[in-house]
């Protein structure tokens, strides 16, 4: 459970993302929507601005863009960081504890070592599986 916790409040410092830490660099820059003007700048760089974004984009605020400039490309590399910072310590975690709760849990319903498993797994999971579900629900949402 420590390791979740210590987990979650490194997440929080990724500015990258849209984290409490990223709510102080746009107060900080003064920012009015570095998100979108990061996301603007990005699809310019790579050549995949669609019809509307360019003026868009020219009509955005020159904070924005002056922090977008730099922004978008701490973003890119933040990808890099979340998918490593997954791979070496959020996936070996979850392996271990998904095995641990199916041995646990083929002990079958009557032994108090499967009650404790599924809770233990659900605590530990379910804020992820939440965040997940609301994730898909938002993305199907927009495409509707």
């Amino acid at each position: 459970m420590a390791y979740i916790l210590v987990f979650q409040m490194v997440w929080q410092c990724m500015v990258f993302l849209r984290t409490d830490l990223y709510a102080v660099l746009i107060t900080w820059l003064r920012c009015k929507d570095l998100w979108r003007v990061k996301t603007l700048l990005l699809r310019r760089a790579f050549g995949r601005l669609r019809e509307g974004e360019a003026e868009e984009l020219a009509a955005a605020d020159p904070r924005d863009v002056r922090a977008g400039l730099w922004f978008r490309w701490l973003w890119l590399a933040g990808l890099f960081v979340v998918a490593a910072w997954l791979a070496f310590f959020a996936l070996p975690v979850l392996v271990s504890l998904l095995r641990w709760t199916a041995a646990e849990v083929a002990a079958g319903p009557a032994a108090w070592r499967f009650w404790y498993a599924l809770a233990c797994t659900a605590l530990l999971l379910g804020p992820w599986l939440a965040v997940a579900g609301l994730a898909v629900r938002s993305r199907l949402t927009r495409r509707r």
